[in-house]
């Protein structure tokens, strides 16, 4: 027990220093700017003050009463201080879920008392100990809270290896004045509170979590009611802990970190990642995706209405270098039969129950019976005598019955009550059917087997994993008690960033990884594709603000990335009821989809257009102007990141700047959408890209006889170039304008 009255900690700075860079290499923690930490402790307030450079910036009470609005047992006890002076609750009532007495429990609900049993000050840490009651029923957890630079980092941990706590509640903010949530692109498990001029963020470490499932909160919770208060407002995450197969849960035991600034940069997690050792190889090349319906694309059949050769075409305007990912060789047709997929293309339809289309699945008019791989083989002999490479569509997280004896049930990931956890429905060139989720452990076996089969029979040039990278480790844990850490969203995450390295052993190119949740796959996949989602579902695609920060900040330097998502999804009408672009691009949007590129500094990749021609012409934009302007940025830093807000380049703001001006910056049909963004890269590069939907922008940039990219008016004539160019003064268009300067090219 603490018993003076007031006691002060300094804790140097260069100690803090020191202590900051090692937490930034290996956590999420934000990095924030270094300073001197220190702790104080009023016994008249029953509070402690955490200080940053000798600013109070947290305060936690650690009073004993027995609700939750009068002691320090949940998040209502702490307070964080905005950079205009108000103090605010990051959590209004957030804590521990429970299960006591037989019922599942919250913080605020009637009959829950709390009673504090200890608490202490020891080695820069505030540790107070508490018991949740609920009738005869309890459970036993601890706090600890210590101050780094920005960030307090908050440790709660169950005691007695009690399994009642079935995960936490970060609640709503309270008091927060001029509140909005911030949606960041590519940071799909968390969104950013911006209220009183300050940015909030407040996250699970899910380097180091003992749950099952992280998700952020739906944009169905965001909004308070009035009546219950008109400055709240909730934005951050759900922590949950589901049932093993024998009804307990792992025990709870979480770090979180509470981060309040004046610059958005200084929330944004960390990213803990090594440098990926092939991303420079992966970055050099335009990606085509190559799946139905381009059963053309090889040879004009005379079945056809296509009479040209896709490749050969291509090729014939210039495009030397392109890695192609095929999706239909699979023996029982695309996404289906898994692991089963070998022989390629090899049915047998007249002794097969199934559909006969599979017979042409590949080629509508080359007969595939009994090709024993040898089409796929034609086929990709084909690309490398035009000097392209290849890889194949692969798959070892998901299995499906239509055909396959070649996994075992044991392997299927089961739920809390042992059934079978189901994934992806697909139809393929069988009847439609679902597929099963594999234990990832267990994967990993699918995955040494069957790679080391199509290396032996096709031997591809580099690596494509579907949906592991993709998906949200939370839909893929196995939960039963047998299995190795059961129930733990952490063994997915550590088992899925190991499958790129088991690739790389098998293919002598980079392994790419399907993308969504990919930021937490970055610098263990050497590439990955990049679908622009948000915290909120709603926000994508080209909905999606230019907000670059996180992306080029915290992504760009350990991975390649390729487009922005297949262009179905970018420009899908409605994601959230699965209404996918199911028609041609228009040129208008295949810009818009280039420039998107561009502003992230991501590759070209195409999948899925519905006209071949229109594909061509796509194909050589992407490989004239984005992917040379990502292979010249994969080793640059950004040193500035500024948005426009009007037609002039020369008024800018940074992203914070921008998002607490221009509170509407999310969407796409307000005037304030973000949609101008310059970045200036420590290599001379500058970039400009123009989203907004409706407003051009003049941009003067670089000095003539430089390499230039850009789509914009130029003497009052629409121009697409890339090469060296005397022009230096640029209207960008609304939509879809941009221009990059290369000094050295």
């Amino acid at each position: 027990m603490i018993k003076n009255k007031v006691f002060y900690l300094n804790i140097f700075s260069f100690f803090l220093i020191l202590f900051a860079c090692v937490c930034a290499q290996t956590t999420p923690m934000p990095t924030t700017t270094p300073g001197t930490n220190s702790i104080t402790y009023n016994s008249s307030e029953q509070k402690f003050y955490f200080y940053y450079n000798g600013i109070q910036i947290y305060s936690y009470f650690v009073g004993n009463g027995s609700t939750w609005d009068n002691c320090g047992a949940t998040f209502n006890a702490i307070k964080a201080k905005a950079i205009n002076g108000n103090w605010f609750w990051p959590s209004y009532v957030g804590g521990l879920k429970v299960i006591l007495d037989n019922q599942h429990k919250f913080p605020w609900e009637s009959g829950v008392q709390f009673e504090r049993l200890n608490y202490y000050f020891t080695n820069e840490t505030v540790t107070s100990e508490w018991r949740m009651k609920l009738n005869n029923d309890f459970i036993d957890y601890e706090l600890k809270f210590k101050i780094v630079n920005r960030t307090l980092v908050l440790n709660i941990e169950v005691k007695n290896n009690s399994t009642k706590a079935t995960g936490l509640h970060f609640d709503r903010s309270e008091n927060s004045n001029k509140k909005s949530i911030v949606h960041i692109p590519y940071l799909n498990l968390l969104n950013v509170l911006c209220s009183d001029n300050s940015f909030t963020s407040f996250f699970v470490d899910w380097e180091q979590t003992n749950c099952s499932s992280i998700y952020p909160v739906d944009p169905s919770e965001y909004t308070v009611p009035d009546d219950v208060s008109k400055k709240s407002i909730r934005y951050s995450q759900h922590i949950n802990y589901y049932p093993k197969t024998n009804g307990l849960t792992n025990q709870l035991k979480e770090t979180l970190y509470l981060t309040v600034a004046a610059s958005l940069d200084e929330v944004l997690p960390n990213i803990v990642a090594p440098y990926a050792p092939r991303r420079e190889q992966a970055i050099s090349k335009t990606i085509v995706s190559y799946g139905p319906p381009y059963t053309w694309m090889f040879s004009p059949p005379k079945c056809s209405q296509y009479n040209y050769d896709y490749f050969q075409e291509i090729k014939n305007r210039g495009v030397n270098d392109l890695g192609v990912i095929i999706k239909n060789y699979q023996k029982y047709g695309y996404d289906s039969g898994y692991p089963e997929i070998l022989p390629a293309n090899d049915w047998d339809k007249n002794n097969d129950p199934r559909s006969p289309e599979c017979s042409n699945y590949l080629h509508p008019c080359k007969n595939t019976n009994n090709s024993k791989n040898q089409l796929l083989i034609d086929e990709t002999d084909l690309l490398h005598n035009l000097g392209y490479t290849f890889a194949l569509h692969e798959n070892y997280v998901e299995v499906y019955e239509n055909g396959s004896n070649s996994y075992s049930k044991d392997d299927i990931s089961v739920n809390s009550e042992g059934r079978p956890v189901r994934g992806w429905a697909e139809g393929g060139c069988t009847k439609q059917d679902t597929s099963y989720k594999i234990n990832t452990d267990k994967a990993k076996n699918y995955l040494a087997t069957w790679s080391e089969k199509i290396r032996k029979s096709i031997n591809p040039d580099f690596g494509y994993l579907d949906v592991s990278s993709g998906i949200n480790p939370s839909e893929l844990v196995d939960y039963d008690v047998s299995e190795i850490d059961a129930g733990k969203f952490k063994r997915v995450l550590t088992n899925v960033r190991s499958f790129a390295d088991s690739l790389r052993t098998k293919y002598p190119g980079p392994i790419q990884g399907e993308g969504q949740n990919h930021f937490l796959y970055t610098g263990y996949f050497d590439d990955l594709e990049a679908p622009l989602f948000t915290g909120n579902y709603f926000i994508y695609g080209y909905k999606a603000p230019m907000l670059v920060d996180f992306d080029l900040r915290k992504l760009h330097s350990k991975s390649a990335f390729h487009g922005v998502g297949y262009q179905y999804l970018f420009f899908a009408p409605d994601l959230v009821k699965n209404q996918l672009l199911k028609r041609a691009l228009t040129w208008d949007e295949i810009l818009t989809n280039t420039a998107t590129e561009i502003a992230f500094a991501h590759a070209g990749i195409l999948a899925k257009a519905y006209v071949a021609e229109l594909t061509i012409d796509q194909t050589v934009l992407e490989y004239n102007h984005t992917t040379p302007i990502a292979a010249a940025l994969i080793n640059a830093t950004p040193i500035s990141i500024q948005y426009g807000y009007d037609t002039s380049s020369t008024n800018l703001q940074t992203a914070s700047e921008y998002i607490i001006a221009h509170p509407n910056y999310a969407d796409i049909t307000n005037p304030e959408f973000m949609g101008k963004v310059k970045v200036i890269y420590d290599n001379g590069i500058i970039v400009y890209v123009n989203r907004h939907p409706d407003q051009t922008w003049n941009v003067t940039v670089g000095s003539p006889d430089k390499w230039f990219s850009y789509h914009a008016f130029v003497n009052g004539q629409e121009q697409l170039y890339a090469g060296q160019s005397n022009n230096t003064s640029f209207v960008l268009p609304a939509k879809n304008g941009w221009v990059v300067y290369i000094p050295e090219f």
